[in-house]
């Protein structure tokens, strides 16, 4: 066997397993696309703002994803302003890099910041909308299901990470006023939803 073949057969072998992992990516239902580029950690800012023995204890929200993750979403101002772009409204902790759990914490830049997260491969929309310009902690979070054969859920507790303490759901309460300080985004595939 020549130079070239043996180059050529191992060619041919790494693309095999470069389309084997895609396929399996696929299968396994990870293909996001987005028109965004991935949100960068930015730690040194967010533990300024969230829980933590240093954090702010003032009015800037702190989002923990517990099941779910910004990996494949878009987010947009609610204003169409310009100069903002994803990493302008939101900092986030270890973001889209975490890539064995793909779970993100993360607070606005701008608690006046009115925004939406479009979490594009289950369909929904998570809405912020800042009360009172953000200065008393308030705000009003909407959740909205647009792809009605959606697989997933998304719910939102609030204070703490109880079943009791849902305040947002997508199969029930899709919007409510809210002055706390710490929310628990669960974004869940819940099976298959049958086709009308």
């Amino acid at each position: 066997m020549s130079t070239k073949q043996r180059c050529g057969l191992a060619l041919a072998f790494g693309l095999m397993l470069a389309f084997l992992q895609l396929l399996l990516v696929a299968a396994d239902d990870q293909v996001v696309c987005t028109t965004q580029s991935p949100i960068l950690p930015r730690n040194d800012l967010y533990n300024q703002y969230c829980p933590n023995e240093m954090g702010d204890k003032g009015y800037r929200a702190c989002f923990t994803h517990r099941s779910g993750s910004l990996y494949g979403a878009d987010i947009s101002p609610l204003l169409n302003r310009l100069e903002v772009d994803s990493e302008n409204i939101i900092v986030a902790k270890d973001s889209d890099l975490s890539v064995v759990e793909r779970a993100t914490d993360f607070t606005m830049r701008d608690p006046s910041m009115q925004f939406v997260i479009d979490y594009r491969q289950a369909g929904i929309w998570l809405y912020h909308l800042a009360l009172d310009y953000g200065k008393h902690g308030c705000r009003t979070l909407q959740v909205t299901k647009y792809d009605r054969n959606s697989e997933y859920r998304l719910y939102v507790t609030f204070g703490t990470d109880e079943e009791d303490a849902i305040g947002i759901d997508t199969s029930g309460t899709s919007n409510t006023s809210t002055c706390h300080k710490t929310y628990f985004i669960h974004l869940v595939k819940e099976g298959k939803k049958a086709k009308d």
